[in-house]
């Protein structure tokens, strides 16, 4: 059986009546019994050659890639897929850029560290581990607001949302502390023009010996604290991969 591999991360199209996807431009000849595998698994059996041209149905790609089908009028669009029982959001690992409508993220690194100093907020405060029996993980981090509005980032134990560093084992542990440069605002982070970035690192402290799964984040600012609701999520929420 001819298979047909494919990278794709997130996709908007104009919509078509059959709800395909454009894949390739290669002829393929009109033959049955043809799979679309993304990440190593198949995502459709549906494959369909129009005028040499091969398509897939839309809602195949968006379960490959844990998203949902959202029709947008002349276009549909793949967006992260919503769960009951598990903090899903946009989901990447270290290194990506996470784009959505209103910000650029990007999960730089995640380091190990006994002691941390602070190297954003000026103070060049030396941060601990809670006990002896911890140990410090940094996620250093960079952000670019896409808005057309300031906006004031929220970088707070207080207000952090489903923040965790989630290990192997089914753990989860809630920021420690952030380290962002702040103009003494209350919610502890920048103030960002449209169009600014910023760099900061978020601290959990963690039992020795722990084995970070993922990282789950949730970007989080003035307007979706004036926004929140209870029972609905606070932020935009990310899963980022902390394994290699």
């Amino acid at each position: 059986m001819k298979t047909i591999r494919t990278a794709i991360q997130s996709v908007r199209v104009p919509l078509l009546a059959s709800a395909l996807v454009f894949l390739a431009s290669t002829c393929l000849g009109g033959q049955a019994g043809k799979d679309l595998i993304i990440n190593g698994q198949v995502a459709s059996k549906a494959l369909l050659t129009i005028n040499g041209r091969a398509y897939v149905p839309v809602s195949d790609v968006a379960k490959a890639l844990n998203l949902t089908v959202v029709n947008n009028g002349n276009s549909i669009e793949l967006v992260p897929a919503g769960g009951a029982n598990e903090v899903k959001g946009l989901r990447g690992k270290l290194g990506d850029q996470f784009q959505t409508t209103m910000w650029r993220f990007t999960p730089v690194s995640l380091n190990e560290m006994d002691t941390y100093t602070t190297k954003f907020n000026g103070d060049m405060e030396t941060i601990n581990p809670r006990s002896k029996g911890e140990t410090l993980f940094v996620m250093n981090c960079r952000i670019k607001n896409g808005q057309n509005e300031v906006r004031e980032m929220v970088f707070t134990q207080r207000k952090c949302g489903n923040t965790a560093l989630a290990d192997t084992q089914e753990h989860s542990y809630a920021p420690m502390a952030y380290d962002a440069h702040n103009e003494t605002g209350p919610y502890g982070g920048p103030k960002m023009l449209p169009g600014s970035a910023a760099e900061f690192a978020v601290i959990f402290s963690v039992p020795k010996g722990t084995q970070p799964k993922d990282i789950l984040f949730a970007i989080i600012s003035d307007k979706d604290l004036a926004e929140e609701k209870a029972g609905k999520p606070l932020g935009t929420e990310l899963r980022i991969s902390a394994q290699k």
